[in-house]
């Protein structure tokens, strides 16, 4: 399904028509609003991604996959063996790399 959105306060020469909204419907969602009673006959949702296989290779997410939105530390990022493995390589020091996570989704990979 395509809608044309209403714009509350669009910006100066920015028109609905800029947009398209593609929607569809996810086999899985949540609600995320309203927690307790439907305000202005609106309801937010937001979809279930599936997570990548790999990431249970990695005891500190498999524990608690909500951790991957959390601040970590470097040893926390991967398994426990390949912490160990690179820190052996690189003569006890871990290379730090800066990297910029812009937007993940992932899906099971069977």
């Amino acid at each position: 399904m395509s809608a044309t959105p209403i714009l509350k306060a669009p910006a100066p020469g920015v028109t609905p028509e800029f947009f398209t909204l593609e929607i569809q419907q996810p086999l899985f969602f949540v609600v995320l609003s309203p927690c307790c009673s439907i305000s202005d006959g609106m309801l937010l949702l937001a979809p279930l991604t599936s997570v990548r296989a790999a990431f249970y290779n990695n005891p500190y997410f498999a524990e608690d996959l909500t951790r991957i939105n959390r601040v970590l530390a470097p040893e926390q990022a991967v398994p426990p063996d390949v912490w160990c493995r690179r820190r052996s390589e690189s003569g006890g020091k871990w290379p730090i790399e800066k990297r910029i996570a812009m937007s993940v989704q992932t899906r099971v990979l069977s």
